[in-house]
């Protein structure tokens, strides 16, 4: 049905990678089909996964982080958001926690979680996913995969051509304009952008090529960002947003 809608994207929250974790935490329907089998079958109806990525979990170990980017890499979603764990108020894990005298809503914290790791070494878990996460090949390398298995199972409209209109057009061409000086001329992975631009053009992907540069533009940057400045790393951090992406 979502197919027949002429829906493309979806968000999904994969949570973590681990089996018993998913268990743990009552997300019994994240391990009803293997991960990377129901990645597959969501792509075949044309649909991309963006997906969500918890981290700092009790579960967690020192192999959590790589199992994370293993299970990127082979499942070749392209958005991936990975959140330090938070207890949000009136859930069980808030009142588990909080039982357990394991809440820190401490000044500089973005997260309320005593973890069982270290908190610096959660944060640095964190930043290591998100760096090879928003590297620029990899993202460009992921894209490639959702051209090549998911966007040729999307449904087209019946009557495409009704779209193409001198102000459409004209608008096209300003968009790709700036986004090829800004990333095919001025960024610093701008052989990437080129080596997708080229390889999408000579199979008449148009489309593809504006959504995959604007989408790597913006996650290549927030993952920069995330890197080189005090940027939350929860999208429940109880900081104020003055240093969070505005």
């Amino acid at each position: 049905f979502m197919r027949e809608a002429f829906m493309t994207n979806i968000f999904i929250g994969i949570e973590t990678v681990d089996p018993d974790a998913l268990r743990a935490m009552n997300k019994k329907q994240n391990v009803r089909t293997p991960m990377l089998e129901a990645v597959e079958k969501v792509n075949s109806y044309g649909i991309e996964i963006a997906a969500g990525i918890i981290i700092g979990l009790d579960t967690d170990t020192p192999e959590t982080t790589d199992a994370i980017l293993e299970f990127i890499e082979a499942s070749q979603i392209p958005i991936v958001t990975p959140n330090l764990l938070v207890a949000l108020p009136h859930t069980p894990l808030y009142e588990r926690l909080q039982k357990a005298n394991r809440l820190n809503s401490g000044e500089g914290r973005d997260s309320n979680v005593e973890y069982l790791q270290p908190y610096e070494e959660v944060v640095a878990n964190w930043k290591h996913v998100i760096r090879e996460t928003y590297e620029p090949r990899n993202i460009y390398a992921r894209y490639a995969a959702q051209a090549k298995r998911t966007y040729p199972h999307r449904k087209r409209p019946v009557r495409p051509l009704d779209q193409l209109t001198w102000p459409n057009l004209w608008r096209a061409i300003e968009i790709f304009s700036r986004t090829a000086w800004r990333v095919g001329v001025c960024s610093d992975y701008r052989k990437e952008f080129w080596k997708m631009t080229r390889r999408e053009l000579r199979q008449g992907n148009v489309e593809s090529v504006f959504q995959i540069a604007m989408v790597a533009h913006h996650l290549i940057t927030f993952g920069r960002e995330c890197l080189t400045r005090d940027v939350q790393a929860s999208a429940y951090s109880a900081r104020g947003r003055d240093s969070s992406l505005a």
